[in-house]
């Protein structure tokens, strides 16, 4: 048993370090943005002003940043035990329910994040890989998932193995292989095709790298998704700059969160 811990504990260590985790200040993504001509107007609503303490020690001090947010919380309970003693009224219950799971909260961006970047892979890979019929979008509960473990393996997928996951269940008369037998079929008819290859065998990190312009393609092939998220964004939030910067901010710096974020604890085993 200690042996396969130590295996798991191999495994994750070289997923992480098979992933690009570097940090990116805002400082840094506005100018990824300006080389890269996102408009001026979308430039000038992000601001390191939004910012805070906390949102910067997830990715930079990820213990420091659990211990903080547990003594706050004890904190708070303490206070509003010493404040309401006895049972919580229903509208305080739903106040700190909205507080807990607002949009603003790093997890639920984090999600928010997740969804666009599928629905740009799946726009992305109708372009330059799928011929004649259309891969759809992915079940829910992969997107949804923000498990490190889970998301860790993802990052490490080529886009074949992620493109084959099942598919949803609103997208009609589409099966749940949908996509799998569509990328199959890819692989069958395209072997010699070493543009496809390439970017079937490209591993989900990389895409997300040359989505937000972390890194070069020598192919041609344009990645225009990134304006159009940001400007999706500003229309959903029009007056919201603190959103919009700090949604930028958890974008360019996805795969670090995950590698940062707590994963689970393995499981004790008995000795007998």
């Amino acid at each position: 048993m200690e042996n396969l811990c130590k295996r798991e504990e191999q495994e994750e260590e070289f997923e992480i370090n098979s992933i690009n985790n570097e940090f990116y200040s805002i400082d840094d993504i506005i100018n990824i943005l300006k080389i890269n001509n996102i408009p001026k107007d979308i430039i000038d609503k992000i601001d390191d002003k939004y910012i805070t303490r906390e949102d910067k020690d997830i990715l930079l001090n990820p213990k420091k940043t659990f211990i903080t947010i547990k003594r706050r919380q004890r904190n708070k309970k303490t206070q509003r035990e010493k404040l309401h003693c006895g049972r919580k009224c229903q509208k305080e219950k739903d106040n700190n329910n909205q507080s807990n799971h607002s949009k603003d909260s790093h997890d639920n961006i984090i999600r928010k994040i997740k969804v666009y970047i599928f629905r740009y892979l799946i726009a992305f890979s109708n372009i330059y890989i799928s011929n004649g019929k259309k891969l759809v979008n992915l079940d829910y509960e992969c997107i949804s998932n923000l498990k490190k473990e889970y998301n860790l393996k993802m990052l490490n997928f080529s886009l074949a193995e992620l493109l084959s996951y099942k598919t949803s269940l609103k997208n009609g008369s589409h099966k749940g292989n949908h996509n799998k037998n569509i990328i199959l079929r890819i692989l069958e008819k395209k072997a010699n095709n070493e543009k496809i290859k390439k970017l079937l065998n490209m591993k989900f990190n990389d895409w997300i790298n040359i989505f937000l312009f972390k890194q070069e393609i020598e192919d041609d092939i344009k990645f225009n998704g990134l304006k159009s998220i940001l400007e999706d964004i500003i229309i959903k939030f029009p007056e919201d700059n603190d959103y919009l910067t700090r949604f930028v901010f958890y974008l360019y710096n996805y795969q670090r969160w995950f590698v940062n974020k707590k994963g689970r604890k393995p499981k004790q085993t008995i000795k007998v």
